[in-house]
């Protein structure tokens, strides 16, 4: 099940642990600028709100508890840092905070895909299943791969990091669970944007939801899509050399897609108030126009009749409803008539 590391397998193990230790610094940046980007839009959608909910929880776990564990990863890795000890070499936050950051994001992507799948339940049961199935294979195969990486770890000073002697086979096949579940996503968003392509009577959210998860989607799927490509073609001693770069990308990505849908969320219900109230201010004005149409159609109702051939003037009857006020003339019922006398010369 796994291999004994050979003399040139160290060698090159040694000149990944150089490489990946630029790869983590370049993560870093990543991680940090992006942060700094937007932490104006974090204070005002994410901190400003409720933080109690399952999307802000998954998002914050995304973004700063992940990099907590991602700084612990970098440090393990540096080479200002004491020597460690075997026992330091077991500890398991990088690849606990790794993996808890690949249920957040994955479970992000699985909540924006279901929002789009609503009015079929159907298709919103397939989607939990395939989470639950892809994921618990993956922590499976992860956890595994981890427990026989763990028993050959020791602290090699010449590298100034731990270094496991045996790589598992079962490293191999780890990411491959959610790449395959990433690319079914994405495959179910761009079939959603399909069906409502140029659907301009759609809301707001719902369009920048499809627009911004093809984008997203897309983008995810191909950085997975690469890194597994990588991990499998990659020689075994530098197999991990891009694993914190893969997680800076994807954990930023994610974080941005939930920005933007947060700040397409209250555009949308800023703009529904524009509208009522512009709705509002219609009505009003098509009230008056009634009001007044209804005034000059009671003066032009106030003239009277008059038949020349009688000499007679009738008056409309006055009556009063109950909707009108009292200021409605009724028709049907003649009012008083009045004679009238021809004035002689």
């Amino acid at each position: 099940m796994s291999s004994e590391m050979s003399i040139d397998d160290l060698v090159g193990l040694l000149s990944g642990v150089h490489t990946n230790r630029y790869t983590n610094m370049a993560a870093m940046a990543i991680f940090l600028y992006d942060i700094t980007l937007t932490f104006g839009m974090e204070v005002e959608y994410v901190w400003s709100r409720p933080l109690f909910n399952l999307q802000t929880i998954l998002y914050i776990y995304n973004r700063y508890i992940h990099l907590l564990s991602f700084l612990f990863s970098i440090y393990k890795l540096a080479e200002f840092h004491p020597d460690f000890s075997d026992a330091f070499c077991q500890f398991q936050v990088d690849f606990v905070g790794h993996l808890l950051a690949n249920i957040a994001w994955t479970g992000i992507l699985t909540l924006r895909v279901r929002a789009l799948w609503l009015r079929k339940s159907v298709m919103i049961w397939v989607i939990y299943a395939c989470y639950v199935g892809f994921m618990g294979a993956f922590v499976i195969l992860a956890s595994l791969s981890n427990v026989q990486l763990q028993q050959t770890m020791h602290y090699v000073p010449i590298a100034r990091t731990c270094i496991p002697l045996v790589l598992p086979h079962l490293m191999k096949p780890v990411p491959l669970a959610p790449s395959i579940y990433e690319l079914f996503l994405t495959v179910l968003t761009v079939v959603k944007a399909m069906d409502f392509a140029g659907g301009a009577s759609s809301p707001q959210l719902y369009r920048v939801l499809l627009r911004d998860g093809v984008a997203y989607f897309l983008i995810s799927s191909t950085i997975s899509v690469v890194n597994v490509i990588y991990w499998f073609s990659a020689p075994s001693p530098q197999v991990t050399l891009l694993l914190n770069l893969y997680s800076a990308m994807m954990s930023t990505l994610i974080a941005r897609l939930v920005l933007h849908l947060k700040v397409a969320h209250q555009d949308g219900v800023q703009q529904n108030v524009v509208n009522s109230t512009h709705g509002e201010v219609g009505s009003g004005n098509e009230t008056t126009r009634r009001r007044l149409q209804s005034v000059h159609d009671r003066r032009s109702r106030l003239v009277p009749a008059v038949h020349v051939e009688t000499n007679v003037v009738t008056f409309q009857d006055l009556k009063g409803d109950e909707y009108s006020n009292g200021e409605i003339w009724d028709h049907e019922c003649g009012g008083p008539q009045i004679p009238l006398k021809r004035m002689s010369d």
